[in-house]
């Protein structure tokens, strides 16, 4: 209750504060500021600029630091304030400066949230908690959308423009959320200073993740022991950390499967229609996404619930390069986020319960992932041109899928030998197919 509510509502903000920019394009946003169709993809893209650099070493200073929730918060009041400062902009340097700032402000929060979670929840519950982490970017990306309708209703008021309320009204909401958030959310399990648990607690929290690493590997569990109860070894410094993170085949295999990423366009509707069709798709992925997260967690496979998901995404992609009708294409559109994001987060738990200790590592290890991932977005903008068929973009889109169907068999397959090959020795298996 004090823990992952809080992080769907800064993920809803986060993604709100990330995509608010298509919903003031809609609202003359390049025609107040004067910009042209190349400037405006700039915009989109350079954000991802920030977003992609910063993440490795944000993630890595979190490790380090028993009380995330500072970090995170303090990185959401900058990000807020960028966001009111983007609705204050009057030309293309402003809100290029502006979407600049912001990436490297937001960089800290999605693999940051994601280290802050695995701290807390074994491996088998974590299908589940990413899921519910997740369904915050889609209800985001729903009522973000439905939200825009009505703040951009202001246009006008106080001889502001509504795409400037839009902007100014999401920054204070995100700055003011921040500041709560600060004093809520707990330490980690590691902070023997924690306000949030009594001595019993506490140790309950320890215990219940030293019981998870012994049912795969006892050195695990020594190792979780130790940086559980602030007993670290040295310092392990950021060279060393990368150096783990890029020798590991598995994360290279995790990042093949990673890099299926699919965007929606618009159907072509008046803008408060475009904004209502956006809605639907992305509340059915929450439903997925819970679903296939709850499953996954009850049956310990994640494999199934990766791949099921693509090949439906796969064949939303065929029906939407098959036909211009808006009936069918709107309903590959409402299956594409679901499928695509019900895989995204199993293969996030799959990652967590696949890359080994230290801590460190494993953080490098989900931001070096999350900021590959998101690399494409820097030019996946440009893609969509050609309306309303989209040729290129869902060609690249459904090219991409297959790879990663690909790398998610291989990395199966190898997992597999790693678990032939410990009860070869006598051990049980610790690899979750």
């Amino acid at each position: 209750m004090q823990l992952l509510p809080l992080l769907v509502l800064i993920y809803i903000l986060n993604l709100i504060e990330c995509n608010n920019i298509a919903s003031a394009r809609l609202a003359n946003l390049e025609n107040d500021l004067g910009l042209t169709e190349k400037q405006y993809d700039t915009c989109i893209s350079i954000l991802y600029i920030g977003y992609i650099s910063m993440q490795v070493p944000s993630n890595i200073i979190l490790s380090r630091i028993a009380r995330p929730a500072y970090f995170l918060c303090g990185c959401m009041v900058v990000w807020g304030f960028l966001s009111a400062c983007t609705g204050l902009t009057r030309n293309f340097t402003g809100l290029l400066l502006c979407r600049l700032l912001l990436g490297f402000a937001e960089s800290a929060f999605f693999p940051g949230a994601l280290y802050y979670i695995s701290s807390w929840y074994t491996k088998k519950e974590l299908a589940l908690r990413i899921a519910f982490l997740q369904s915050g970017a889609q209800i985001g990306n729903a009522f973000g959308n439905l939200m825009a309708i009505g703040l951009l209703r202001l246009d006008g008021t106080f001889g502001i423009a509504g795409w400037r309320w839009l902007f100014l009204t999401e920054g204070i909401v995100t700055v003011s959320v921040a500041l709560i958030s600060m004093l809520i959310l707990p330490d980690l399990p590691s902070s023997s200073t924690s306000s949030h648990l009594n001595p019993e607690q506490h140790e309950f929290a320890i215990w219940r993740l030293q019981r998870d690493a012994a049912l795969r590997s006892p050195d695990e569990a020594a190792a979780v022991g130790l940086n559980m109860r602030g007993k670290i070894r040295g310092r392990i410094s950021i060279w060393e950390v990368l150096q783990m993170v890029f020798v590991d085949g598995k994360v290279w295999m995790f990042l093949g499967v990673m890099m299926g990423i699919c965007k929606t366009p618009t159907l072509g509707y008046p803008r408060n229609m475009t904004l209502l069709l956006t809605a639907p798709p992305y509340i059915l992925c929450c439903i997925f996404m819970l679903l296939n997260g709850i499953h996954s967690d009850k049956t310990q496979t994640r494999f199934n619930h990766i791949i099921c998901p693509l090949t439906v995404a796969t064949l939303a992609h065929a029906v939407i390069l098959s036909t211009t009708a808006v009936a069918p294409r709107y309903f590959a559109m409402l299956l594409l986020p679901a499928s695509i994001f019900a895989s995204m987060s199993v293969t996030w738990s799959w990652i967590f319960q696949t890359i080994d200790q230290p801590p460190e590592k494993r953080a490098a290890a989900f931001a070096f992932l999350n900021s590959i991932c998101n690399s494409t977005n820097i030019w996946t903008s440009y893609l969509y041109t050609g309306p309303p068929q989209y040729l290129l973009a869902f060609s690249v889109n459904i090219v991409a899928l297959l790879p990663a169907m690909a790398f998610a068999t291989l990395t199966k397959w190898h997992l597999k030998r790693l678990n032939d090959a410990e009860e070869r020795e006598g051990r049980k298996g610790r690899h979750v197919l």
